[in-house]
């Protein structure tokens, strides 16, 4: 295991110390594997890796490094009569995703995919009224979600997914073990490693942390 981001320490218990240790989460499950209100499409070949897994996406016609025309191939890879919105998907020099402006309801009639400006064009992220159903999320909230599960996949490509561990030293040899463990963190504005911690663990532990923070 890789050394700890941040270390903790947490009260003693039966007389043994205890602490609490943050990892990076090195296999974290894909947010793309979750019950996604979006769908992303990859339409580059090379990105086959990423792409969902939809029943229209189809080998056949023009991929993007060919020559990609919105308006006569956006049907190969963007539904039509059930789009509700849309974005954008890029790759930005950390390896990670970001998206451009979301699309929502009758602001689809204004989006123009520019093929001028597309150094560093992914894909899309797109909504349907099926997965708007299936998931349950209100209309008002559709850009919110959209732009999240966008982050949430951009911290997965990044590698910025944590895990915490208890660890308590060993009274014979002082040698410090793990006790217990949950992976798959996601932080966020407002929700960082302390904020994390205290959801994870006891009462007693987390009014602890919360105090010598």
């Amino acid at each position: 295991m890789d050394e700890a981001i941040e270390t903790y320490n947490l009260p003693a218990k039966d007389g043994v110390e205890r602490r609490l240790c943050i990892y990076h989460d090195l296999y974290p499950e894909s947010p793309r594997e979750w019950d996604n209100l979006t769908v992303f499409v990859f339409p580059h070949r090379s990105n086959w890796y990423y792409r969902d897994r939809w029943d229209h996406l189809t080998d056949k016609g023009a991929y993007l490094e060919d020559g990609f025309e919105w308006d006569e191939d956006r049907e190969l890879y963007v539904p039509n009569d059930d789009l509700i919105a849309l974005t954008e998907l890029w790759v930005d020099s950390r390896g990670g995703a970001s998206c451009g402006p979301v699309y929502v309801g009758d602001e689809l009639k204004g989006y123009e995919y520019d093929p001028e400006d597309n150094d560093g064009f992914q894909g899309f992220a797109f909504v349907t009224k099926k997965s708007r159903d299936l998931v349950g999320t209100p209309d008002e909230y559709i850009e919110r979600v959209v732009k999240g599960e966008v982050d949430d996949f951009d911290k997965w490509c990044r590698g910025e997914v944590y895990g915490f561990v208890i660890e308590s030293r060993c009274p014979s040899c002082g040698n410090w073990e793990n006790q217990d463990s949950c992976w798959g963190f996601y932080p966020s504005e407002g929700y960082g490693f302390l904020e994390m911690a205290t959801e994870y663990l006891s009462p007693d532990d987390a009014r602890h942390l919360r105090d010598s923070a």
